[in-house]
């Protein structure tokens, strides 16, 4: 998935290198479909990570295992 991700931003950033050297008209457009789509590729990126890292288990698992009860304080 890194992998496509990776190759899709190379891509991208060389059709915007394309666009702005042939007509800078097109470049403003293309900046905006850019940052368009890498906002949803870090926000699918985090919850992905979020929901599928198998640390953020453990540490969700130890989390709900400690008590904040004031009873268990001494």
């Amino acid at each position: 998935m890194r992998e496509r991700s990776e190759r899709f931003l190379k891509n991208l950033f060389g059709a915007l290198g394309h666009c702005v050297l042939e007509e800078l008209g097109c470049a403003v457009p293309a900046a905006m479909c850019f940052f368009i789509v890498y906002f949803f590729y870090v926000f699918f990126q985090v919850g992905y990570e979020l929901v599928f890292d198998p640390n953020a288990t453990d540490v969700a698992a130890q989390l709900a295992s400690l008590s904040i009860s004031p009873e268990k304080w001494m």
